[in-house]
């Protein structure tokens, strides 16, 4: 049996402290599948069609820019990759 003193001092402690790992690992997978997610969602350019056909190239053009990507002579699915870090796959279904 936990009585008072030892709930407040050590239980409670120890109980936020394991809610906070918890949550902090959470956050870390989340983010992973996030990335996997991104890289997943550009693979193939229909998988991207829907954000491909509300974005314009010059959207794409001035956000590459100001990430220091050059855009010249790239369409719009090829920006999309550089900009969302996706190119480093090595099999890519671009259809033209």
């Amino acid at each position: 049996m936990v009585n008072r003193r030892q709930f407040l001092t050590k239980e409670l402690f120890n109980f936020i402290k394991d809610a906070y790992d918890a949550f902090n690992e959470e956050s870390a997978t989340d983010r992973e599948k996030e990335e996997e997610n991104n890289q997943e969602y550009f693979r193939s350019f229909e998988k991207c069609y829907p954000f491909l056909a509300e974005v314009s190239l010059e959207e794409l053009q001035c956000d590459a820019k100001t990430r220091g990507i050059d855009s010249s002579g790239k369409d719009k699915y090829e920006l999309a990759r550089l900009i969302f870090n996706c190119d480093n796959e090595k099999e890519v279904e671009h259809k033209n």
